[in-house]
């Protein structure tokens, strides 16, 4: 996935939310493992986003 620098909230949110996606759907199949490393680089990321989202939502407030 790569998103320009310039990109344009919606192409940014699109892009994103596709990713997101696709990546849950390799990460939910059933004949692949997962390291409790790998948990921790996924956990942190979506971590990382959702602050993102919280910190847009309360802009938004303003």
């Amino acid at each position: 996935m790569y998103i320009h620098d310039d990109a344009d909230m919606a192409t940014v949110v699109t892009t994103t939310a596709k990713a997101i996606l696709e990546g849950a759907r390799h990460v939910g199949k059933a004949d692949r493992s997962i390291t409790k490393e790998q948990i921790v680089q996924l956990e942190t990321a979506i971590s990382q986003l959702q602050n993102m989202i919280e910190m847009k939502k309360n802009a938004n407030r303003t």
